[in-house]
């Protein structure tokens, strides 16, 4: 059942990274229309997050997820309003997504369960984070009209959270609850996340693309399939470790039984003898 429901996590991002292009630019479909389109592989997403959580219980870090793509939602309605209602709409979603990534930072610093080990910190893995997120904040002041200081300032905390999502979601490859093959696979669709955000933000305040739908290509080619890759990074599968510990469990609890029931025994031996 998950194998089927991942398939078509993948495939309709991959669809809709093509179809909602076309319904903006060639199509020109209203923004009515839109706000009913636009969230629909967000929500296919939320569907499958929540179904993993009623497999596998309460797990808190899947439960902050689904709240980030909830909030992801409201983010991807402002934007559709900045175009066609008010140019605020647009700061006000930019909060937004800056909301979901920290929900989403968050979730990746946690154990599955409250008192489970947490992912450790792996500040190496910061660096390459760092370094792109300078880079195009750098490149935002320095190509194109200055943006204004509240802009300066949202760009700041923004490029600040969407790096700490990328860089906790490196660090649970190797984490002991996680399958390694799915956690890259989250790392690599926070990459696209951050390749879509960073186009997303030249286009508005460096240098605006000329031709519209291959901009919306470029943001939605790698919007959508940002969030089925970090989507189809559950549910939580054992590593190695996790096999090896189950595996001695049985022999553990055997071993303490056996203990046990040599510690109840050795009294009466020793009082055997100096009752005869």
């Amino acid at each position: 059942m998950f194998l089927v429901f991942r398939i078509v996590v993948v495939v309709v991002s991959l669809v809709w990274s093509l179809l909602y292009p076309l319904m903006v630019v060639e199509w020109e479909l209203g923004w009515g229309a839109l706000l009913i389109a636009k969230p629909i592989p967000i929500i296919l997403n939320i569907a499958y997050q929540a179904t993993v959580l009623n497999r596998t219980g309460t797990e808190i870090s899947t439960i902050l997820m689904i709240v980030s793509l909830c909030v992801q939602v409201i983010a991807d309605e402002c934007l559709i309003l900045d175009e066609a209602v008010w140019k605020t709409f647009f700061l006000i979603g930019l909060g937004f997504f800056l909301i979901g990534h920290i929900f989403n930072a968050t979730a990746f610093s946690l154990g599955p369960q409250k008192g489970d080990e947490r992912p450790k910190l792996h500040w190496l893995r910061l660096i390459p984070f760092v370094i792109v997120g300078i880079a195009i904040y750098v490149f935002l002041l320095t190509v194109g009209e200055m943006p204004s200081i509240p802009v300066i300032i949202a760009l700041v905390f923004y490029i600040g959270a969407i790096g700490a999502a990328g860089w906790r979601a490196s660090a649970r490859i190797g984490y002991q609850y996680d399958s390694t093959a799915t956690q890259v696979l989250k790392m690599l669709g926070y990459c696209l996340y951050i390749c879509s955000d960073g186009a997303l933000a030249i286009d508005a305040y460096a240098e605006p693309f000329k031709n519209k739908l291959i901009r919306n290509l470029v943001v939605y080619f790698t919007y959508y399939p940002a969030n089925a890759l970090i989507t189809i990074s559950l549910p939580r599968q054992p590593n190695n470790n996790d096999a090896a510990a189950s595996a001695q469990a049985p022999t553990t609890v055997a071993a303490r039984e056996a203990s046990s029931s040599r510690q109840s025994l050795s009294p009466m031996a020793t009082a055997g003898p100096s009752a005869v």
